[in-house]
């Protein structure tokens, strides 16, 4: 084997004693990401992300998703094609972050959904569903995939026992899951 390609990244983020480990993301079969460079695996080639210069997006499967500070979030495919384009209240706290990891994806009767704080979002068509009865993400809530449904938890910071809620595809139970600490 030889090295293909070398390239690199000037960024301060990386040049900093209190940076983060850098979040390179995969989006296609071909592409690595770092905030907003698209970096081509074949060749070495770098590109600027639809979503502009320096955010990051979440990434699952193919698809890319950006959130701006005024919530309006976007999604672009492996090619850079716009699927989708919609107001999302409350994730434009997501715009500030940083790095990112690629997404965990959940497929559930043919539909493909990740989620963002207590918003399950189908990353195909932009369809949401906001847990918790709220109507805006809680940046407090953070959800989790189960066989049947999604589940919300948010610690109680004076017993560090955190709260989970169940929601299932047509069921309002409610479980607390108790964590020693």
């Amino acid at each position: 084997m030889k090295k293909a390609w070398q390239i690199t990244l000037n960024d301060e983020d990386l040049m900093s004693t209190n940076a983060s480990i850098p979040g390179f993301q995969t989006w296609g079969d071909n592409t690595i990401i770092y905030k907003s460079t698209l970096i081509d695996v074949r060749s070495g080639n770098i590109s600027s992300a639809p979503w502009g210069d320096g955010n990051s997006a979440l990434i699952a499967s193919e698809i890319a998703i950006f959130c701006n500070s005024s919530d309006k979030c976007t999604a672009w495919d492996a090619n850079q094609k716009q699927k989708w384009s919609r107001d999302i209240p409350g994730t434009g706290e997501a715009s500030t972050f940083t790095f990112l990891r690629n997404e965990l994806t959940l497929t559930r009767d043919g539909r493909r959904y990740i989620c963002l704080y207590n918003i399950v979002i189908n990353i195909d068509s932009g369809e949401t569903l906001i847990l918790d009865g709220g109507s805006r993400a809680d940046t407090d809530l953070r959800t989790m995939y189960f066989k049947d449904g999604w589940g919300t938890y948010k610690e109680d910071k004076k017993d560090s026992t955190p709260t989970l809620n169940h929601h299932p595809k047509h069921d309002s139970k409610k479980v607390i899951l108790g964590v020693v600490v």
